[in-house]
């Protein structure tokens, strides 16, 4: 709803989301931050997989087991 009253408004709508699936289906361009710095600013056609999988990547992250008694 909202993208669409910014379209017929002719204004830009900016969201901050963590969900790909809804960035791609809902906005024409996507901006990728990583730790603060922009990754890259993309038409959403040009948005891959590697780059958002890039994006999540998750360094020295250590999953410890958790043992239930």
């Amino acid at each position: 709803m909202l993208t669409k009253i910014a379209r017929e408004s002719n204004k830009t709508f900016v969201a901050s989301i963590h969900s790909t699936d809804l960035a791609h289906q809902n906005f024409n361009g996507v901006i990728g931050l990583r730790n603060g710095e922009k990754q890259f600013d993309l038409p959403e056609a040009f948005v891959s997989p590697e780059l958002l999988d890039g994006l999540f990547e998750l360094e020295g992250l250590v999953r410890e087991s958790v043992v239930q008694e």
